[in-house]
């Protein structure tokens, strides 16, 4: 989410011709009040997760000779969705010559290509997040610090049940290849904690105060303005 904020701002900074586009003075000065802000879109790479997710393995992992599949024990809430991404991007078939090529090279080293979304897995992380909604009377964790990897999980909670919203109301059997592991007990479950009030969007003035407002922390956290993007991960 933060990255396509930055990526929205920065379009509404410039039009395609140079000219100044829609984005107010008032939050051109606030982006430009944080150290290291750059206009210019940053370059990280798909090779930048890769490589961390390789350094990460090595003195962290068991291969198993049968399988051909390396167990991971990895913690980092960035590279974990870039895990779970290109899992996606294998399930849903996608067959482009970048992917391919990707894919051969995470083959070479035991990727596991299998979803853990076994039913203990989903309850573990549904009691924790129960838990804080009864401490909180909310849904709204912070993106980084003790709750990041809780934050994540709920994101991909909110993307699952979207797509399965939508399979939902298409008659046509089969109309959509898009793995979901959303089903209508969790959403029941999700429902006696707040997940409807977390899917209602807050205003639109509301929800650039509140990206900005992550910017800030991330910079407090990394020292930068730098968001690794969807695409390269």
């Amino acid at each position: 989410y933060l990255y396509h904020f930055l990526k929205g701002v920065r379009k509404q900074y410039r039009m395609r011709d140079g000219s100044l586009g829609t984005l107010t003075p008032e939050r051109i000065q606030k982006l430009e009040s944080l150290p290291h802000w750059n206009w210019r879109i940053p370059t990280d790479s798909w090779n930048t997760m890769y490589e961390q997710y390789v350094q990460t393995q090595q003195g962290h992992h068991q291969y198993n000779n049968n399988t051909k599949k390396t167990t991971t024990t990895v913690t980092d809430a960035t590279l974990l969705e870039w895990m779970h991404t290109q899992r996606v991007n294998a399930a849903s078939g996608r067959n482009d010559s970048v992917f391919i090529e990707r894919k051969k090279r995470l083959d070479a080293i035991g990727f596991d290509w299998e979803f853990n979304k076994t039913e203990q897995d989903w309850q573990r992380s549904y009691d924790r997040l129960k838990q804080y909604y009864q401490q909180h009377g909310h849904l709204y964790l912070a993106s980084r610090g003790e709750d990041r990897l809780l934050f994540e999980w709920l994101c991909r909670q909110k993307r699952y049940y979207l797509i399965y919203q939508q399979q939902q109301n298409t008659t046509t059997t089969n109309s959509s290849t898009t793995t979901t592991s959303m089903t209508k007990q969790r959403a029941e479950l999700l429902y006696e904690i707040g997940f409807k009030e977390y899917l209602t969007k807050p205003t639109r003035a509301k929800r650039w105060d509140d990206r900005f407002a992550q910017l800030e922390q991330h910079y407090k956290d990394t020292g930068q303005c730098k968001v690794v993007p969807w695409k390269s991960r």
